[in-house]
């Protein structure tokens, strides 16, 4: 602690500085208010004072175990907090501390990644200056205005940084440029930032006294005169292009001195992408291997050999492109901040590396503490250098890949170790302060190109040190033969370390295995320290085609998905495979590199051989962009038809002979039935996201495309859910289908955790109240499942009105809101949705803590659908039900479909899973509710609807099994106990308890025997009754008298198996052994029963069914149906729809069915019906407006293709003639009038001669005849 003295001091030199500081910024700021020096030092201090009441009130004061996981997840969200404030006050102050946050985001080993993910938009989203002011330092220092100099400038900036703000510009004759302007505040506001720096940072050392941070101001101070002066940052740009002059792919734009001044900088204008735009990246198809591998190369000649080194490369001042060679281009951009590396910091820099790859640790420590390290830290300043934890370094950190374990490790692990991270910062060599700057960066720029730890960076920085070091022996050697030893040494080093990187990374080679893995044995038990050698069943192991290969690892892919390695060799066999994959999968690829290997390459054939559907055109672009990616080696052709787009460009598409066709199945049938098309070769159908292709209505389409098709193809199904309809449509369209689930949604995880509620109808929604607002915690993401759209409307009404924030989902929302809400509530700014089942389908919540059943679901599977959701990946999860009279059959169905006792809360017993709100909870917010509606209209209004609505859905819900009914009746779960999670204290038990025997209070005596006197006629006669009935009152007694948890528990059902025979034994086994005076006849001896003549009624089943659906061994039928669930809608429309409406048919005298208006009419993906024949002229008007001729109406018969792209060609005189008059008679197919006046008068002419020739012919045969 400080004394009063330097407190005092420290008071007083604050209030001093803020008010010097004051008059400097107003001077060189013309007194704008964010430039006055005390605002921005009051603003610093209290986001410090605000940080830091963060910690100490909610973090440190709450007295939690440091090791529990609420207290982790405390500390997480106070991480959270304090980066936003630090953000937002580096937003506001601008200048030096966007220079400071930038550079923050860049400790992702020191700090804890909440402030490092928040802090890493400054790396590319600085706030901006207003384009006057731009134009202001621009007339300042040019001394001419701006449109006198420039043609134009753009106002928009094409990047934002720190200091300065970079615009593109036209030069009167049409040159292009990049000027870069510096902030006008930044100068008069850079020194006050620096006081106040070194204040806060004195402040902070005060507080915590550990922390030491004072090299981070002087560094500062040092560099950012540096950064300021843009005259000196085109002078190392010029400097750095020279010294590089030889690399072609560095790029360093030229600078136009006559434009340049310390606060203006023109430059050459380069075009480029972030290095961090995978967007980019990806669409120019740039190898982000060979981004990283020149990086590593530049920045390790940069520091080793050159010793002037870039020291901001953040991913916004580093640009990459494509040349024309179809190689990466880096273009180095921000020159302002080098670093001039001392020729014995760049040797002991050099030595230290060397020492870490060797694993040396001797070396370490001695170049360690050259650097101005000593003592046993010198492990933790290696760990700093790589970026690795120390285990790694010692087995080689060119050895083991970077992985996410690690990384996590690294960030959880540094935190705690941060007064000696800050004391190693503060001893050692300042010119290493920069270096670790730039390998933050750079490490963070792999990270984000995944391309960290690969063997070729330390082959270059390995050379790179050597070259270091033997070069500083080369200048200290005075004679020819020292030099020669010299030179000697070096290329056997260089060649030392060339073979041991590459002996190590024989590992990663096929046909070379690493000896160390096998062996490799490790005492921590941390998961992610433990490495298992490589598991086989890659796609080497598939047997595919080296095309196929090819385009599969130049995509990236290295390992296949779980559904990839179950799919694809069934694929490969020719089943039928019907696929349970969500989004996400790799389904995609699972599909397109089986088409791939069956395809081949392109034939003779006229027509396509591959036809994929999708649900939307998104999906079907995606797919045709896999296409393209997966299959850049295969000589194969795809055309795309989507809705919405050009029909006659579709026909040109399909008169082009695709390969490959993918598709939406409304405008694909619109085209087939356009232009005939004939599908005689396909071979390759697939059924993307089937389940969504029925849900959006497409049933008829997909039913007329395939009956198209030839029976001789093979079809995949790849769905996240199996509906009735799917199943169906399988059964009838599939070959022997195979049925592939990897999804385990018939399992509940362990960590779920289920609780159920008895509740009257009536109070459910108070029920729904009292969890939200009592039980669950408010921070926890929630989802609520209702029947219908118009509960979820209600609901959502009824939680906005008592301040829950939610939003909802149901079928027939507007797209564009669905996302909006999901979004919503998936990236937690909202922590309730309200749902239906139908709309649920395609939200996946990975971090979903609670699932409220607000409605219980009327099928086992469906309610496993519903909390399936929760408790994913390990989390701990709970799923609340809410029960009402008519329900409690469904709650005994889904115990039996689980296996599950009944565990019912009792008096008794301390836990159980079904039990009763308190009814004072439950009466309390039913007031509330009822006062809502008094005063709401609307709710009134919407509570009608939502009773009809429904009455609807429980005429189209499916009912319970008879036996749960007849179960529930026995269980009485109406008298219940309150449920374990409500009670809290001996009180309640008490009262409970009071309450239940009122409640079970029975009278010994009727009313007859109670109010009369003993003589009376009327209890003489109850006695007598009582006594005739004495024996049925004790049985109903002992009955109800039985322990009740023995009726309360459900166990897993038995199945009844069908006996085996005498003839089935002795088939089966040679020999029996049974015991003495016992044969096998006796085994099989039966009663005898009077013989019934049964053979002349004809069974409605063989006798022999139950035994042979029994031998039935996982067959699609059986498979689809224990996966097979269908929703029941949650509009009315929906509901009708299952029902076939029917009138009374007066002249019939019976209900006939009501003849569907949309009869004869198909859905489009619009949602517009239109006539199901489709057809119309386009096709004949589009082959006559482009003069195609009759010989290409035939694409898709079995006939040739008019051309082999892939065939020989004959380039000679005769064949060019003879195209050329192909070409001709295809030109028109329209005759003129002479045509066809010519070709009458040749077909009279014909007739002619061949009635001529019959008569001659007979005439001449008689006469033969006569004359023989």
């Amino acid at each position: 602690m400080l004394s009063n003295r330097a407190r005092k001091l420290l008071k007083y030199s604050l209030i001093g500085g803020a008010l010097a500081s004051t008059a400097l910024s107003l001077k060189g700021n013309q007194y704008e208010w964010d430039s006055i020096g005390i605002v921005r030092l009051s603003r610093a201090a209290i986001t410090v004072s605000k940080i830091g009441v963060i910690y100490k009130k909610d973090l440190y004061g709450k007295g939690l175990d440091k090791k529990s996981l609420e207290y982790k997840e405390l500390k997480s969200e106070c991480h959270q907090r304090s980066a936003e404030k630090l953000l937002e006050l580096c937003c506001a102050n601008r200048g030096v501390y966007i220079k400071v946050g930038q550079h923050i985001a860049a400790l992702d080993y020191l700090l804890p990644k909440e402030y490092v993910q928040t802090m890493r938009i400054l790396h590319s989203q600085a706030p901006s200056t207003d384009v006057k002011d731009i134009y202001r330092v621009i007339r300042e220092d040019l001394k001419k205005d701006p449109l006198e100099i420039f043609e134009s400038i753009e106002p928009e900036p094409l990047g934002t940084a720190s200091l300065a703000q970079v615009h593109k510009a036209t030069l009167k004759d049409g040159t292009v440029l990049a000027v870069k302007v510096q902030h006008p505040y930044v100068q008069g506001n850079s020194r006050i930032d620096m006081k106040t720096m070194e204040y806060l940072v004195k402040l902070m050392s005060w507080v915590f006294p550990e922390f030491k941070f004072q090299w981070l101001v002087d560094e500062s101070k040092k560099n950012i005169p540096q950064e300021l002066n843009f005259a000196q940052e085109g002078q190392n740009a010029e400097k750095i292009a020279k010294m590089f002059e030889n690399i072609e792919w560095l790029k360093v734009p030229k600078v136009r001195w006559d434009l340049t001044t310390p606060r203006v900088l023109t430059m050459e204008f380069l075009e480029g992408g972030q290095v961090n735009d995978l967007k980019y990246i990806e669409a120019h198809k740039i190898d982000p291997y060979e981004i990283s591998s020149k990086l590593g190369a530049l920045y390790s000649q940069m520091i080793f050999i050159h010793g002037f080194v870039h020291s901001d490369p953040h991913p916004g001042n580093i640009l990459v492109r494509r040349n024309p060679k179809g190689q990466c281009d880096i273009v180095l951009l921000d020159h302002g901040l080098y670093a001039t590396l001392k020729d014995e910091f760049r040797i002991n820099y050099a030595n230290l590396w060397m020492s870490i790859l060797d694993r040396d640790r001797k070396g370490m420590r001695q170049y360690s503490k050259n650097l101005g390290i000593e003592g046993d830290v010198y492990g933790l300043f290696a760990c700093m250098v790589t970026g690795r934890t120390w285990d790694t370094i010692m087995k080689g950190i060119d050895r083991e890949n970077f992985s996410k374990g690690e990384k996590d490790f690294v960030q959880q692990h540094f935190t705690g170790l941060l007064p000696q991270i800050s004391s190693v910062l503060e001893n050692v060599n300042r010119q290493m302060l920069l270096i670790l700057k730039t390998n933050d960066l750079m490490r963070g720029i792999e990270h984000t190109l995944r391309t960290g730890a690969r063997k070729g960076a330390f082959k270059v920085m390995s050379q790179c040190c050597v070259h270091s070091i033997y070069d500083q022996r080369y200048k200290k050697c005075h004679t020819r033969v020292e030099k020669l030893k010299v030179s000697l040494g070096e290329i056997r080093a260089i060649s030392l370390v060339l073979w041991s990187v590459q002996y190590r990374s024989m590992g990663d080679i096929p046909g070379f295995a690493d000896p160390n893995k096998a062996v490799e044995i490790s005492n921590d038990d941390d998961a992610w320290k433990k490495k298992s050698a490589k598991k086989s069943g890659g796609f080497q192991s598939m047997n595919l085609s080296h095309n196929v290969l090819k385009g599969i690892i130049k995509r990236g892919y290295k390992q296949p998905t779980p559904i990839q390695r179950k799919t694809i060799p069934l694929i490969l066999e020719g089943r039928d495979v019907v696929a349970m994959a969500r989004t996400g999968s790799g389904k995609t690829a699972a599909f397109l590199i089986p088409m791939f290997e069956r395809l081949k390459a392109r034939t003779s054939k006229a027509g396509a051989r591959g036809l994929v559907f999708s649900p939307t055109r998104e999906l079907a672009l995606q797919t045709l962009k896999f296409f393209k990616e997966i299959g850049r080696f295969m000589n194969l052709k795809a055309a795309v038809i989507l809705g919405g787009d050009s029909m006659e460009d579709q026909f040109s598409a399909i008169h082009g002979n695709p390969d490959v066709i993918v598709a939406t199945p409304g405008r694909f049938l619109h085209v087939c039935i356009e232009m005939e098309l004939k599908l005689n070769n396909i071979e390759y159908v697939v059924f993307d996201e089937a389940d969504r292709l029925f849900e959006m209505g497409l049933t008829e389409q997909l039913t007329e495309v395939v009956s198209r098709l030839p029976d001789s193809r093979q079809t995949l199904l790849f769905s996240a859910t199996l509906p009735k309809v799917l199943v169906e449509f399988a059964k009838a369209g599939l070959s022997d289908p195979v049925l592939l689930r990897l999804d385990v949604e018939s399992k509940l995880p362990d960590e779920l955790k289920l609780e159920f509620f008895i509740v009257r109808p009536e109070e459910k929604l108070a029920a729904l109240l009292v969890l939200l607002q009592t039980v669950i915690d408010s921070k926890q993401q929630t989802v609520i499942f209702a029947a219908t759209k118009y509960h979820v409307e209600y609901i959502h009404s009824v939680l906005d009105l008592v301040g829950i924030t939610n939003t909802y989902i149901y079928s027939n929302l507007d797209p564009s809101a669905r996302k909006i809400h999901a979004a919503k509530f998936g990236t937690g700014k909202v922590k309730v949705l309200v749902v239906t089942d139908v709309a649920a389908r395609g939200i996946d919540i990975p971090a979903l803590d609670n699932v409220i059943n607000f409605n219980f679901p009327a099928k086992p599977k469906l309610f496993v659908h519903r909390v399936g959701r929760c408790a994913r990946a390990g989390r701990s999860g709970i799923a609340y039900s809410l029960i009402a009279s008519d329900e409690q059959a469904y709650l005994v169905d889904l115990h039996l479909f689980l296996g599950r006792p009944l565990s019912i809360a009792t008096l008794k017993k301390k836990e159980g899973t079904i039990g009763r709100i308190p009814q004072d909870l439950v009466d309390e917010h039913l007031s509330s509710l009822i006062v809502l509606h008094e005063n709401q209209l609307d709710l009134t209004s919407a509570q009608t609807t939502i009773e009809n609505a429904y009455k609807k859905y429980v005429k189209s819900r499916p009912a319970a099994s008879s036996d749960s009914h007849r179960r529930i009746k026995q269980l009485n779960l109406s008298n219940c106990a309150v449920h374990p999670a409500f009670r809290t204290n001996g009180d309640e038990y008490h009262r409970d308890l009071l309450l239940d025997q009122i409640r079970n209070y029975r009278p010994n005596g009727t009313i007859f025997e109670i109010c009369g006197k003993n003589k009376s006629p009327e209890y003489l006669m109850m006695k007598k009754k009582r006594l005739a009935d004495k024996h049925k009152i004790e049985l109903f007694r002992q009955r109800h008298e039985t322990d009740p948890d023995e009726s309360e528990s459900f166990h897993e059902p038995v199945t009844s198996l069908t006996e085996s025979s005498k003839e089935d034994i002795e088939g089966t086994f040679k020999s029996v052994i049974v015991p003495k005076k016992r044969k096998m006849e006796q085994l099989y001896k039966k009663a005898k029963k009077p013989k019934t003549v049964d053979e002349v009624y004809i069974p409605y089943a063989p006798k022999d069914h139950h035994t042979e659906q029994g031998l039935i061994v996982n067959n699609f039928h059986n498979e689809a149906n224990k996966v097979q669930f269908d929703l029941t809608g949650d509009s009315e429309e929906a509901m009708n729809s299952s029902h076939v409406k029917k009138k009374w048919d007066r002249k019939k005298k019976k209900m006939v069915g009501v003849e569907n208006p949309r009869k004869g009419k198909i859905k489009t993906e619009s949602g517009a019906w239109i006539p199901a024949t489709y057809k119309s002229d386009r096709y004949a008007q589009w082959k006559e407006k482009t003069k195609t001729g009759a010989n290409d109406d035939d694409y898709g018969d079995e006939g040739s293709a008019p051309q082999d792209v892939n065939g020989p060609r004959r380039h000679t005189h005769w064949a060019k003639h003879n195209e050329k008059e192909k070409l001709k008679k295809r030109s028109s197919d329209m005759k003129s009038m002479d045509q066809i006046l010519k070709a009458r008068e040749i077909a009279e002419r014909k007739k002619r001669k061949q009635k001529k020739g019959k008569g001659k012919g007979k005439s001449k045969g008689k006469g033969r005849r006569n004359k023989r």
